[in-house]
């Protein structure tokens, strides 16, 4: 026999039998549903070596996870009530690949956002290992003046290599640009989290050319991508399991006493082995932390890796949870939670995934972690948990997991540099027709890696009788300072002619000509009093705080739209499970006092499940409450005014905030800022809609006279007329019962005019567009 021919058949010798051995020893995964009283029965499954990391369910249902046949033996001894939810994971799993493949035989992309160069592996929807690697090389043929040939960074046990890429605009070279790093595939049953990866890749290289939001971010940033962090225990799935649904999680390393493996991510330095129940020394556990912090291949080549490339900011992506978790994994004390929150709710506005940290979310802890290594190395690090239906989802579920998530993971590599944010804004004077009005815009650079260059703002009224000014310039901003254009506001001129009672004014960032952020600004005609008003930037004296929780409503300094303080229901960090708080307004409110009501505030939260937060108004001393306004899932800052004319007869008037959390996962909760409950005293020209509708004007267009029916409205009302200037004319009227004759206008040119009817009594001012012909 040929020698290279007996190289080749000893070697496929030696791999088949060694997968035969593998295969004889597949273990039998079982999924149980434990009864748990509270997060210390939660804790002490973690400290007896479960690995319940993701697990499904809640405290008052029952958590749900997967053990082996071994570990169902012990978890039978301690005393905990289960029942078994799927007895054999890997009979239950190629079932539902049957069932998926006959419902969706030829699953189709329904989002822009799933790349086109991601597709659909062999293993149960996602690529295998040599897929995963000859997808790099693809990248690398197809792009190659945008990303790096893959390099290996690491050996592991097994002789593999640990593949990491670049992309940037010039990605062979080493350019003093920010750093934001992206790895996948530490756990080797969460293959999600390499698959959205992928994406993200391919859907950068894609938009290159067509996107110029994509292309500014690579051409200012250095991207590292580590796609499969554990290469050993990935492949040990794939023997096992080659049609996907392997549950595998550590790495492959032999340990004494005949066990394998070690959970890369309790190997890590920072927090490495705080105690036994945030990582187990038990080899034998899904949790084993390893012999020494860094004893294994593939953590010492992420953290090589980090030392050399200088990232700011880093995602270490798992599954599948649904949630993104931030340092500390150890405690129940997150650091820094005032910057982690504040972009979590901005990228996480469209996915609604819930955020922070694992103590506080899911109830257990982590040590020795990748994020909470990376924060101790400043390197802002989250563990994003993709969402799914188990660790191997149906493959009909892939194209939209990996899409919701591109959103976060473009947000993230910008803020390793610079990225544009509206801190808030101030309207000065009334918005009157025929007057100019000014606003003030205050712009924060949210990036941790890089002063913003030639940062602008470029704001736009919705409206044709509204004249908005050009772009202004704020210059330079620095990484995480705050400018505003307090010395040169926005100048806007409203038409005399404006035939609406509200417009919005859209308020956009620009960095180096590229849009960041936006948000829309709510504008309302008319003469505005306050009747109270509330910015947070003291104490919460005027509100009082109720409820059930140990975290009680009060001052947020995590966040605000305005200032530095905001009110919250949990500050520095999230809520509680199964309580019900409320933040009243002390004082009661007099709304007969001002003409067209409104409250307004600006607001963010994220309320995952079913957690929500009501307005509520009541009008008989807090006895029964209406719901003027619900919030749920997540939303980044936003703004908010409610029309409450159909309380202003009411000169006792209550408000109050209700938060309702359920038993699954709590989250960071319902901030809000800048409450302020104020009237106008018409909506153009500060009209009410309601008068206007009782007064007709006859002819119209007019000649030479006009004709007023004031309907409803007092006999003694005011009439005034005005031109297109706004300047007002004389004019002479004649008084009949209900009517009222205006006479002699033939002298005046052709054109629009209007009519203010003032109702003293009342306290209505209403206006009308009328023509000359």
């Amino acid at each position: 026999m040929h020698i290279c021919n007996l190289r080749f058949f000893l070697l496929f010798s030696i791999l088949f039998l060694t997968t035969i051995a593998v295969v004889a020893q597949k273990p039998i995964y079982i999924e149980v549903k434990v009864q748990v009283a509270d997060t210390e029965d939660i804790q002490t499954l973690a400290s007896l070596g479960f690995d319940i990391d993701h697990y499904q369910g809640s405290i008052s249902e029952g958590i749900r996870f997967f053990v082996t046949e071994t570990e169902r033996d012990i978890l039978a001894n301690v005393g905990f009530p289960y029942t078994v939810t799927i007895p054999d994971y890997r009979a239950a799993y190629n079932e539902m690949l049957v069932a998926d493949n006959a419902q969706h035989p030829n699953p189709i992309k329904t989002s822009e956002l799933v790349a086109a160069g991601f597709d659909l592996g062999s293993m149960g929807g996602f690529y295998t290992f040599a897929e995963v690697e000859a997808k790099l090389d693809e990248m690398r043929t197809d792009f190659p003046n945008l990303i790096t040939a893959k390099e290996s960074i690491g050996t592991t046990v097994e002789g593999r290599d640990i593949w990491m890429v670049k992309i940037s605009d010039n990605p062979d070279i080493d350019e003093p640009e920010p750093a934001a790093h992206f790895d996948a595939l530490h756990h080797a049953r969460e293959p999600l989290s390499m698959a959205t990866t992928i994406n993200f890749m391919f859907y950068l290289l894609e938009n290159y050319d067509t996107d110029a939001y994509v292309r500014f971010l690579v051409d200012h940033r250095e991207i590292y991508f580590v796609p499969v962090v554990n290469p050993d225990g990935y492949v040990y799935n794939e023997i096992t399991d080659p049609n996907g649904g392997g549950l595998w999680r550590k790495n492959r390393f032999p340990n004494a006493g005949g066990c394998f493996g070690v959970d890369l991510n309790r190997n890590y330095g920072f927090g490495y082995a705080t105690n036994n129940e945030c990582s187990s020394p038990n080899p034998c556990s899904g949790v084993y932390r390893g012999t020494e912090a860094f004893s294994e291949e593939e953590s010492k080549a992420i953290r090589d890796l980090l030392a050399v490339t200088g990232a700011r900011t880093a995602f270490s992506t798992h599954s599948t949870a649904g949630t993104y978790l931030m340092p500390y994994g150890f405690n129940a004390t997150p650091p820094a939670f005032d910057i982690y929150s504040e972009w979590a709710s901005a990228f996480l506005a469209e996915n609604d995934y819930s955020y922070g940290t694992t103590s506080q979310m899911l109830g257990y802890t982590s040590c020795g972690t990748t994020r909470d290594y990376m924060h101790s190395e400043d390197i802002y690090g989250w563990t994003p948990e993709i969402a799914g239906s188990g660790f191997w989802p149906p493959p009909s579920t892939i194209f939209d997991l990996v899409a919701e998530n591109v959103r976060p993971f473009l947000f993230q590599a910008y803020i390793a540099g610079a990225y544009l944010d509206i801190q808030s804004h101030t309207i000065i004077g009334d918005v009157l027709p025929g007057e100019p009005f000014e606003v003030v815009i205050a712009v924060k650079n949210i990036g941790v890696g890089a002063t913003a260059n030639t940062a602008s703002v470029i704001v736009q009224a919705n409206n044709s009788f509204v004249v908005s000014p050009t772009a202004t310039s704020f210059g330079n901003i620095a990484a995480r300072e705050v400018k505003d254009n307090t010395a040169s506001p926005f100048q806007f001129e409203v038409d005399p002619a404006i035939d609406t009672a509200f417009f919005t004014i859209s308020v956009t960032t620009i960095q180096d000509g590229i849009p960041n952020e936006q948000i829309e600004i709510p504008v309302f005609l008319g003469e505005k009093e306050v009747l109270f008003s509330d910015d947070a930037e003291d104490t919460a004296a005027n509100w009082t705080a109720t409820g059930n929780s140990t975290i009680m409503w009060g001052v947020n300094t995590d966040d605000s739209y305005s200032g530095s303080q905001s009110f919250g229901d949990s500050n520095d960090g999230n809520g509680e499970n199964d309580t019900e708080t409320f933040f009243e307004l002390n004082p009661s409110l007099d709304l007969s006092a001002i003409s067209a009501p409104r409250v307004g505030f600006a607001y963010k939260h994220s309320l995952p499940g079913n957690d929500f937060v009501q307005l509520q108004i009541s009008t008989d001393n807090g006895t029964s409450w209406e719901v003027l306004r619900e919030f749920n899932d997540n939303e980044d800052w936003n703004l908010v005014s409610l029309n409450l004319n159909s309380y202003s007869d009411f000169e006792t008037v209550k408000f109050r905030f209700r938060l309702l959390n359920d038993g699954f996962i709590p989250g960071d909760g319902f901030y809000f800022d800048d409450f302020e409950v104020s009237g106008y005293t018409s909506n153009i020209l500060g009209v009410s809609e309601s008068a206007a509708a009782q007064v007709k004007i006859t002819p119209n267009p007019f000649t030479d006279a006009l004709s007023i029916q004031l309907g409803g409205l007092d006999i003694n009302s005011i009439i005034s007329m005005y031109d297109p200037l706004g300047r007002q004319l004389e004019i002479s009227e004649e008084r009949i019962g209900n009517r009222i004759q205006i006479e002699n206008l033939e002298i005046l040119p052709s054109g629009i005019y209007f009519l203010t009817i003032e109702d003293v009594a009342a306290g209505i001012k209403t206006v009308k567009r009328i023509l000359k012909q």
